[in-house]
């Protein structure tokens, strides 16, 4: 009878153990559950910031092309005030050369 009693025993440590390890098992179910719902509400809110920050990466595209666009415009403008100046130049450097060459024939038939 006394192995009966110590079988008995043993099953008996054996069951309040695997109580034990259940319990532990549930607080660890329980935490990963509390670890999950917290990880859901983070990727809902990256999720969102995400695409507010989408939104606002197409907001700035826009705005971006609109003002490369009006740079562009702008820097036409200028060369073409330039090539107009140039060109002013040129032909003030020609009537210059002419004036003096006339100047110059002036002198000689005067003296």
């Amino acid at each position: 009878m006394k192995n009966d009693d110590v079988t008995v025993q043993v099953l008996i440590e054996i069951r309040d153990r695997l109580d034990q390890t259940n319990s532990r098992l549930d607080q660890t179910n329980s935490r990963l559950d509390q670890t999950n719902s917290r990880l859901d509400h983070l990727r809902e809110d990256l999720g969102q910031r995400i695409d507010q920050t989408n939104e606002r990466i197409t907001g700035l595209d826009l705005r971006m092309a609109t003002e490369i666009t009006a740079v562009a415009s702008a820097v036409n403008d200028v060369g073409r005030l330039l090539k107009g100046r140039r060109d002013d130049q040129l032909q003030l450097h020609d009537r210059i050369g002419r004036v003096e060459r006339d100047v110059e024939e002036l002198k000689n038939r005067v003296g």
